[in-house]
């Protein structure tokens, strides 16, 4: 995998958006901000039965390597494939999540766990704009 930007801007407004990750166990949609800020909302299912946590914290943008730096996200996954069991506290370091290109060229991701397939897919022509 190669991590490439093709990106106009050093903070990452052009990766401002909609993301939206699919576990086995959930879904996880994570809005981006223009402004610093994002927004995550998490609905998972164990047991039969379905739970929606909501989450904002900030984030910056690394050029250099290609990846946000979040703070106060929700870690949902945990590293072996299966629902963290504090999903629903946020994470008190910076989680780092590399953003890459989905060839052929025709979408862009964010890691999650690529060990286990788990990634953010950015919603095509999503735009937030807080």
């Amino acid at each position: 995998m190669v991590a490439i930007s093709i990106y106009q801007s050093a903070k990452g407004i052009d990766l401002c958006g909609r993301w939206v990750a699919e576990y086995p166990f959930g879904t996880e949609i994570l809005e981006i901000y223009p402004n610093g800020e994002f927004r995550q909302k998490v609905n998972v299912v164990v047991d039969g039965n379905s739970t929606t946590v909501t989450n904002k914290g900030n984030w910056k943008y690394d050029p250099t390597d290609h990846a946000f730096r979040f703070e106060k996200i929700l870690v949902i996954e945990d590293g072996f494939g299966k629902l963290k069991k504090d999903y629903n506290i946020p994470f008190s370091g910076i989680a780092m999540h590399e953003v890459w290109l989905n060839f052929p060229w025709s979408s862009i991701k964010m890691d999650i766990n690529p060990d286990c397939g788990y990634y953010y897919a950015k919603v095509k022509d999503s735009k937030s704009k807080k």
